[in-house]
């Protein structure tokens, strides 16, 4: 059995790509894109998060499916980010939008369980 690595999570990364995929369009919102992208992308690792420790490969993968998905408008045209990320992924109380880090949220669910 071993360690779980990268393969091992794999898939993980590519079911967050192909929920956004019926999504990615022009005509959404930034305001629906946050939605989005917490109902699905936030989401979506919780439960493989509560027992593993992401490699960190894995959480940068999710969150530049996040990035891309909230900055590009299109697979062909690379978005210009506006903000950075890590504004982004600050609190709601501190005037951003409250997104989060993959890697945050998966260490605070490992402190629960020690």
């Amino acid at each position: 059995m071993g360690r779980p690595n990268v393969e091992t999570f794999s898939e993980l990364v590519n079911k967050t790509v192909a929920k956004l995929q019926n999504w990615k369009t022009a005509n959404i919102s930034e305001a629906c894109q946050v939605v989005l992208i917490q109902t699905n992308l936030e989401t979506m690792p919780v439960d493989t998060m509560q027992c593993f420790q992401l490699p960190a490969l894995i959480s940068r993968k999710i969150d530049k499916v996040s990035h891309d998905f909230f900055w590009k408008k299109f697979d062909t045209i690379k978005g210009l980010p506006m903000v950075s990320w890590n504004k982004i992924c600050r609190p709601k109380q501190s005037g951003s939008l409250g997104l989060k880090k993959i890697e945050v949220v998966n260490s605070a669910f490992l402190s629960k369980l020690t």
